[in-house]
């Protein structure tokens, strides 16, 4: 499950667990479908265990671990056998974005730890805008130079619709001030000038020094 994925992208390198990149290949293998899809859980067990199509930002460890893995180990052989299940899943997302802002918009859980509304439809774009850079990277890695340069293209035209759709000029914030939407916003480079990005940077270290973390 998502909740899992960061964890399990530091693991997958440890020494103590030296076949994890190759047994989360095999998972995913086992549970894709035909268009690119993934369950919330694996093995799916069906409801109410998750839901199939599964939340984005769950689903994007897809993506998420096998690139940690390759930054973490160098080892091109693990992420190539990564890559075609990675890619569907990011392309499953893309030809689901949303007509009016052209972003994934559907999702279950959204920041989820937050004791503050973060909306999820803000958490699953940036899932997928992250997933976009991942596989971006991944590519050229894999000599794959015209696919990365299709996402290159993508994740400009993702991260300036995220921006239009969630960014307050008048405060200066990203998703209505949230910690966590002014911390998605520096981790995507969404903040389309420097002059933008500092303030944003500004707000969030405000915020958690006003009210701690998770605010």
């Amino acid at each position: 499950g998502g909740g899992s994925s960061r964890p399990a992208c530091y693991q997958c390198c440890s020494r103590a667990v030296p076949s994890f990149g190759c047994n989360w290949n095999g998972v995913t293998d086992d549970f894709v479908d035909n268009i690119g899809s993934l369950p919330d859980v694996m093995p799916y067990p069906g409801k109410p265990f998750g839901g199939w199509p599964g939340d984005p930002t769950w689903g994007s460890a897809a993506a998420e671990i096998p690139y940690q893995s390759w930054k973490m180990s160098g080892d091109l052989v693990a992420l190539a056998k990564a890559y075609p299940q990675a890619k569907a899943f990011v392309d499953f997302l893309t030809r689901h974005l949303d007509e009016r802002s052209q972003l994934v918009s559907f999702g279950y859980y959204g920041d989820w730890c937050s004791d503050k509304d973060t909306s999820v439809p803000a958490v699953s774009a940036y899932s997928h805008i992250l997933a976009v850079s991942r596989i971006e990277a991944m590519a050229r890695a894999l000599g794959r130079n015209t696919e990365a340069t299709v996402y290159a293209t993508l994740h400009s035209k993702l991260k300036r619709a995220w921006h239009q759709a969630y960014y307050d000029p008048a405060t200066g914030s990203y998703v209505r001030g949230t910690q966590t939407g002014n911390a998605l916003a520096l981790v995507i480079g969404a903040a389309p000038t420097a002059l933008i990005q500092r303030a944003v940077a500004q707000r969030l270290a405000e915020n958690v020094s006003k009210h701690g973390p998770n605010s």
